[in-house]
């Protein structure tokens, strides 16, 4: 006997059966696959972010070289790879040659430090929210210190670790 307005299921219809347990292990199975997958890609995001940004930035110029160069976008992507590696790699290349030729300047302002007095923290300082108490302290025990306990102190890091 049928209800007017109830449907009855077929009898060879399956059953939708919602095993929770499969359910939540297959989330959670995804779950941890995708944060493996960040974990093993996390060295490289800065860089993805990076190129990603850079590539955003440069499109219309790669469009219009691309439209210059006959619509041949491989041209296009050289040209502004080349393009990119000169505003990129130049200013580099002179900022390294600069520190190496200046090395020695650089030593002996780093040795003219030992001499000088830290001053104690301004008032704003302290009054930074949640971290300016703990600034203030740690500044004012590094300028309450020797410049001898200073340079102890800095010296482990100074050093170059030997290849071995």
């Amino acid at each position: 006997m049928t209800i007017v307005g109830q449907a009855e299921a077929p009898s060879n219809a399956p059953l939708l059966s919602w095993d929770l347990t499969r359910i939540l292990l297959a989330v959670v199975a995804i779950g941890g696959l995708i944060a493996a997958s960040f974990w093993v890609l996390r060295p490289f995001l800065p860089a993805v972010i990076w190129a990603t940004m850079i590539v955003v930035a440069t499109w219309p110029a790669l469009r219009a070289v691309e439209a210059r160069l006959w619509g041949k976008r491989s041209l296009a992507v050289a040209v502004m790879t080349l393009a990119m590696l000169v505003v990129i790699a130049a200013p580099l290349t002179i900022a390294i040659v600069t520190i190496v030729e200046r090395a020695d300047d650089v030593v002996a302002w780093s040795r003219s430090l030992a001499a000088r007095s830290l001053l104690g923290p301004p008032e704003w300082v302290g009054q930074l929210p949640l971290v300016g108490k703990r600034i203030a302290e740690k500044w004012q025990q590094i300028s309450s210190a020797r410049p001898d306990d200073l340079v102890a102190s800095v010296t482990p890091y100074l050093v170059a670790p030997r290849a071995g």
